[in-house]
């Protein structure tokens, strides 16, 4: 998540939304398997480490540095009740990540079944950090975090850049970048663990998070509690009440601009019927507000563990 608070204190006409929109839809590459024309530098490439699945996708990787991707990540543009129109961005490390997690799990299935490791579920082999394939996928994730930083950085200088051909006098005064989905060792409890967080991020005493909510819902900027129990964490977002299988189904994919229409009940539409949408690629149901739980209840339930600084409506949404 990258979160950028800027120094417009109004919230623009639609047609003003709509064209920033516009604009950061043909700039940045968005949607499966989408990247640029030509490779992206980075010092991080220079140094990336000696790992099969990130050997095997560094030229795309390359081509993808700087763009969106696909399922719910988002470019948003919000108003928040502190009076600021913020920037938004929900993305990852492209397929880089997925090829790196899943490559190491079958070596981890691998090694578990070599060492007759009994696992309570087949889903949790893991490989040990002091086995030299457990510092290599360490090493290989903490380099796809950094690659999604600097995707996410890349993505919002544009996205600035495109709110600057219409508002002259734009800046940002305060971002916030944060990785979920990851793992790293901490010391909890008196002791040091590898705290693996998914579907959750990083809400350590003061900390600054991001909480998104489904399509045109609220989302929020929040400060963490630091709440040992939960070992520093917090949610990530709403999370789905379907899969996305579960959500479509019986459903035609529909047109980003039809999609309002085409949602089930008066409430979605209500939702979404004042967001401006970029998008001009098929659009699937699997990402209407009713996939995903209520982002309501979800802050209502975790006021232990993060203070919510400040609500974020929608105004202006790209989905991947």
């Amino acid at each position: 998540m990258n979160a950028v608070k800027t120094n417009l204190t109004f919230k623009p006409d639609r047609e003003d939304i709509e064209a920033i929109m516009i604009l950061a839809r043909n700039r940045i590459p968005h949607s499966l398997g989408q990247g640029h024309d030509h490779p992206r530098s980075w010092s991080g490439f220079v140094a990336a480490p000696d790992s099969e699945p990130i050997m095997k996708n560094m030229a795309k990787a390359q081509h993808q540095l700087g763009s969106l991707g696909a399922g719910n990540h988002f470019i948003e543009m919000q108003y928040g009740d502190d009076g600021r129109v913020w920037l938004m961005i929900h993305s990852g490390s492209r397929g880089l990540g997925h090829n790196t997690a899943t490559y190491y799990n079958k070596q981890a299935a691998i090694w578990c079944d070599e060492n007759e490791v009994k696992l309570p579920a087949k889903g949790l082999a893991y490989l040990p950090m002091e086995h030299k394939l457990g510092q290599e996928y360490y090493d290989a994730m903490t380099f796809c975090i950094d690659y999604a930083a600097e995707s996410r950085k890349r993505m919002m200088e544009t996205f600035l850049d495109c709110v600057f051909d219409v508002f002259s006098d734009v800046k940002g005064i305060q971002q916030i970048d944060l990785s979920h989905n990851f793992a790293r060792e901490e010391e909890h409890y008196g002791k040091k663990l590898m705290v693996h967080r998914k579907g959750a991020t990083f809400a350590g005493e003061g900390s600054w998070g991001i909480i998104p909510g489904s399509m045109g819902t609220k989302s929020y900027i929040v400060r963490g509690k630091g709440n040992p129990e939960s070992f520093n964490s917090c949610s990530h977002g709403a999370g789905r009440t379907m899969s996305r299988t579960a959500a479509k189904n019986g459903k035609k994919d529909v047109h980003g601009t039809v999609l309002i229409e085409a949602l089930d009940f008066e409430e979605q539409r209500d939702l979404l019927k004042d967001v401006v949408h970029g998008m001009d690629s098929v659009k699937k149901l699997d990402e209407a507000p009713g996939a995903y739980k209520n982002i309501g209840v979800v802050m209502g339930n975790q006021t232990d563990l993060i203070d919510i600084e400040v609500e974020l409506t929608a105004i202006g949404n790209i989905k991947g």
